[in-house]
């Protein structure tokens, strides 16, 4: 299980890897971490790189609900926007769940399988998504 992640304030941006074998527990000390990690903050544009997972065989859906409850404790999440980008279509359908259950409490929630595509989404401009995909580049695991 891994998971990293990396604030960048000026774009108001962060960048989550998540890489390997992941279940409910370590998705919840994930989650925690970053609820800690982002007290204080607000509106963060978040892009969550899910397409080095390796299995997600231990994910289960009441994981993910507990997960979203968890969300709502998040005051960073709230009004702002989390892109995941994943390789697999398995993965496509977990982050959509996922998604779906975040909605009352985030702006949006969206899957894609492009990093330009997410971070277009996450409303960022071509000077900002170079610099962005440099940023990410610099702290890939």
């Amino acid at each position: 299980m891994g998971f990293s992640r990396h604030f960048f304030p000026e774009y108001q941006f962060a960048f989550t890897q998540c890489y390997g074998i992941v279940d409910d527990n370590s998705l919840r000390i994930h989650i925690l971490s970053f609820n800690l990690e982002a007290k204080g903050m607000t509106y963060i544009r978040e892009l969550a790189d899910a397409r080095k997972l390796d299995n997600v065989s231990n994910v289960t859906v009441q994981g993910l609900v507990q997960l979203s409850e968890l969300g709502k404790e998040r005051s960073a999440g709230r009004r702002g926007l989390l892109a995941i980008v994943v390789a697999r279509p398995l993965i496509y359908e977990m982050a959509r769940i996922y998604a779906g259950l975040l909605t009352d409490i985030k702006k949006d929630t969206r899957i894609f399988y492009d990093v330009k595509e997410a971070l277009s989404w996450l409303d960022y401009d071509g000077q900002e998504i170079d610099r962005l995909i440099r940023y990410m580049g610099k702290h890939r695991v």
